[in-house]
Parts: C-alpha cells; structure tokens; sequence
C-alpha cells in the first residue's frame, strides 16, 4: 500500500522530475528518519521515563506517515516535520516536551546530515 502511495504521489508532485526521487529511495529516507525518531524516544526515554513515552511517539509516528501521504520526502524538511510532530504529539497527549530538548535534537541532527 505505501509504494502505491508513493508511486500516485511522484505522478502527481509538482518538484520536476530530474529533482524526484525513486520510490524505493523515497520509501528509505522514510525508514531512516522513523528510526531516528524512534532512537530518539527511546534515549530520552531512559534519561527521563516520563518524557517521549510509547503513547507520544506512536503519535508522532502517525502524524509524520499522514503528512507524507499529501507530500514526498524532497518537499519538505524531514527534520522539522519530525520534530514538529514529536512536539504536536506531546501537547495532544498531554505530555510536557520541553522545546530545550527538540532544539538539541535538532542541532545533533543537523550536525549528523553535514
């Protein structure tokens, strides 16, 4: 179902072809990021149990698959959607995330892509 998905999306996208990428690249970038995510909970898990909890990331997982059905990956900014997520996922579960530790994960994830 997620490369028939994926495949409807690269018909439809509006980022010219040469710029496009292959399903199956598409569809690793995706698991990429997921494991980053989950890597992510599960560190700050361990440092402080009630933060970045099954429930949060579950959401936040939910949250970044259903953005991706409406854009690729070449359309938007993996990072920030996924923190955004974990943020949005954390209010809507009503778990305090403290912005100190996106923005943390932001500068490592942003140090890890140079």
């Amino acid at each position: 179902r997620v490369r028939h998905v994926a495949e409807r999306l690269a018909k439809a996208s509006p980022v010219p072809a040469a710029a496009r990428l292959a399903v199956s690249d598409e569809l690793l970038l995706q698991q990429y990021w997921h494991h980053k995510m989950q890597e992510m909970g599960r560190t700050e898990n361990s440092n402080a149990p009630e933060r970045f909890t099954p429930r949060v990331m579950t959401t936040a997982h939910y949250f970044v698959r259903r953005a991706l059905l409406r854009k690729s990956v070449v359309e938007v900014e993996l990072r920030e959607l996924l923190l955004g997520a974990i943020y949005l996922a954390g209010k809507v579960e009503e778990e305090h995330i403290p912005l100190t530790v996106l923005v943390k994960y932001s500068r490592h994830f942003k140090q890890e892509e140079k």
